[in-house]
C-alpha cells in the first residue's frame, strides 16, 4: 500500500494506491488539519527545499534572508584583503594569506620563490638563497641566525619582510615562516 499526501490550504488530500494484482485503485480522503498541523508541514517543506505557493508565509522568507546572509558571507571572506586598511607595523603570517591579498605583485613574487621551501622544509644554499631574494627584489639583512629581515621599496602597502629560518652547521638555510609588515 503506497499513501501519497497532498497539501492544499486548508486541507490535504490522502491518496492510496493498492497495486496488488496488477489494478490500481486510489481512494481519496479528506483530513481536515489543525493551525498547528499545518504550520507544521510549512516548516517540513521548507525545510526539505519544497516550494511553498502562499505569498504571505514567513518561513518561506526566513529562509530565502538566511541563504542570502550565508552567501555574502563566504564572498566577503574569500575576497579579504588583509593588508588594505591595516595600521602601519601589522604583521601578517603568509599561511593567513588570503586570495585577495594575492593582487599585490610583490606577495605573489614572495609565496612563489619561498612558500615550496617553507612548506617541505628543504635546505637552501646561502648563494642560492641570496639569488632567490634578489628575483624578489629585497636584498636580505642577517640580523640574526633566527631572523632575516629585508626591507621592501616600492611595494605599498608592505614595508618589511622578515623571514624566520633555521641556520644549519653546513652554512644552509631553512626558511621557517615569511611575515609581511605593513
Amino acid at each position: 500500500m503506497l499513501c501519497i499526501v497532498t497539501y492544499k490550504e486548508p486541507t490535504a488530500f490522502l491518496y492510496m494506491v493498492d497495486s496488488r494484482g496488477g489494478t490500481a485503485e486510489e481512494v481519496r480522503k479528506q483530513i481536515a488539519l489543525t493551525d498547528e498541523q499545518r504550520e507544521s508541514v510549512r516548516k517540513m517543506l521548507a525545510k526539505f527545499g519544497g516550494q511553498i505557493d502562499d505569498d504571505k508565509d514567513d518561513v518561506k522568507k526566513a529562509v530565502g534572508k538566511k541563504e542570502e546572509e550565508e552567501i555574502d558571507s563566504v564572498q566577503a571572506k574569500a575576497q579579504d584583503d588583509l593588508f588594505l586598511g591595516t595600521v602601519p607595523g601589522t604583521t601578517i603570517e603568509w599561511h593567513d594569506l588570503t586570495p585577495g591579498c594575492k593582487k599585490y605583485p610583490f606577495v605573489r613574487e614572495v609565496c612563489a620563490q619561498f612558500e615550496g621551501w617553507v612548506r617541505t622544509k628543504s635546505e637552501i644554499g646561502p648563494a642560492q638563497f641570496k639569488k632567490m631574494c634578489m628575483m624578489c627584489g629585497i636584498e636580505p639583512q642577517n640580523s640574526s641566525s633566527t631572523l632575516i629581515a629585508c626591507s621592501v621599496e616600492q611595494a605599498d602597502p608592505i614595508v618589511m619582510l622578515h623571514m624566520q629560518v633555521a641556520t644549519q652547521d653546513n652554512g644552509n638555510i631553512i626558511v621557517e615562516r615569511l611575515r609581511f609588515i605593513t
